[in-house]
Parts: structure tokens; sequence; C-alpha cells
């Protein structure tokens, strides 16, 4: 898990939704925002379109984190990123 630090607070997602789009794929939207600090953050968002169980959706949540921090090298510093997941791929829920 990715430490405190490193994820964006609850408040600061809503602005990062309307933040241009830096990538966009099949059943993924990744977002980007800069911001004053010299480290990356991110947030991950999986509606209940995707997954109507919560505990679905938060395994998946965990999933990317995970993904995210083996690669955080990869991620430029003093910018917020926002991943959107819009369909299930590549992910062994249960």
């Amino acid at each position: 898990m990715l430490p405190r630090s490193r994820r964006i607070p609850g408040y600061k997602v809503k602005q990062l939704l309307s933040a241009p789009v830096v990538r966009r794929t099949r059943g993924l939207t990744i977002k980007a925002a800069v911001n004053d600090l010299t480290h990356p953050r991110f947030a991950v968002i999986v509606p209940k379109k995707v997954a109507k169980s919560a505990v679905t959706r938060n395994r998946l949540k965990r999933k990317t984190m995970a993904l995210i921090e083996a690669h955080l090298k990869d991620y430029e510093a003093g910018k917020d990123y926002l991943f959107l997941i819009y369909e299930i791929f590549g992910f062994k829920i249960d």
C-alpha cells in the first residue's frame, strides 16, 4: 500500500476529475494535474458499473495501487495522477 503522503485526499479527487486526460486506453483513463509537492500522488476510482460488490472494487483499487507502487519511479514528480477504471481487464477477481 502506498503511504498516505503518496495518496490524493478525497476533496482533491473532485478537482482532478476536470483535469486533462493524459492517457486513455480501453477500460482505463489516466488524468494528471500539477501539485506543489516534490513527489507524485495517486488516486484510483472504480465505479459501481464496473463491479457491483464493494469487496471487488476495493480489491481492484488495491491491485492497481500495488502496480503503481512497483513503477513509482516512472511517474513525474510534482503531479497528481487519477486512474479511472471502466472495465475489468487483466485482474483475477476471485
